[in-house]
């Protein structure tokens, strides 16, 4: 990916953080992933933008799932900039670190939610998908 981006426009790519997030990509993770593809079971998504929540909850409806297990699809809209990257994977973190800690996730998702959206002025869609919806 980075070569493409160097043969396209190297100046503009690098100004804007991109080669930084692709380097940083790298070593978090060895190749890009497509969600469609995975067949692990979760607890909770998180996604950052709200055609991606769509496609998500759409994937999960059309998936077999083990029944009674719920999945919750959380979304915070973040725009496509180095700094909003970083401002949304801090407040993702925060939540994320807020159910790690909770016994309920339902209950404590009920408190968190708010909570970061009082903090931050960001709204948060979010749904619990579950096998037993379709039943």
């Amino acid at each position: 990916m980075c070569k493409d981006l160097l043969l396209k426009d190297q100046v503009c790519y690098s100004s804007s953080g991109v080669f930084h997030t692709l380097g940083r990509n790298e070593i978090i993770k060895p190749c890009p992933e497509r969600f469609q593809e995975c067949t692990d079971p979760f607890d909770v998504i998180f996604t950052c933008a709200g055609r991606v929540y769509k496609m998500v909850v759409k994937d999960l409806c059309d998936r077999e799932q083990k029944p009674w297990q719920p999945v919750h699809v959380i979304n915070l809209d973040i725009k496509d900039t180095l700094k909003a990257a970083s401002l949304g994977a801090s407040i993702t973190c925060e939540l994320y670190q807020g159910l790690q800690q909770a016994d309920d996730m339902q209950s404590s998702l009920a408190e968190l939610l708010p909570a970061a959206k009082q903090k931050t002025g960001r709204s948060f869609l979010h749904t619990v998908y579950s096998t037993e919806d379709l039943r």
